[in-house]
């Protein structure tokens, strides 16, 4: 997993992002056959993909307005599950899609009060 997926400030610029595709999508989804071909391809309604964005940004607010625990420097795991849920879509992308960022092995130590 790369390093970046357990960084709060991370996730949430990456939820953003998602978010973000997922407007873009939306807006072009009649427009761009292409678009229009993977929706259909892959069985998702444009409404499922504003439900999906409007979930994903209420999410995005919670877990921004939660306030960070000395946890959260050492490893981020959302306690929001649509958060997690994108979390966890991060490290599959990053694991099927950029092998290459994946972090293998480090020495530095995971855990609250390690300070090396």
């Amino acid at each position: 997993m790369i390093k970046q997926i357990l960084e709060k400030d991370f996730m949430l610029k990456s939820a953003d992002t998602l978010k973000r595709s997922m407007a873009h999508t939306i807006e072009n989804s009649e427009k761009s056959t292409e678009i229009k071909q993977l929706l259909i391809d892959a069985e998702i309604e444009t409404n499922d993909l504003r439900e999906a964005e409007a979930e994903l940004q209420k999410s995005i607010e919670r877990e921004t307005q939660r306030s960070s625990h000395k946890e959260d420097n050492a490893s981020y795991f959302a306690r929001d599950a649509v958060m997690s849920l994108a979390q966890s879509a991060l490290q599959e992308f990053c694991e099927t899609k950029k092998p290459g960022e994946i972090v293998q092995k480090t020495d530095e130590k995971r855990g609250v009060g390690n300070n090396g």
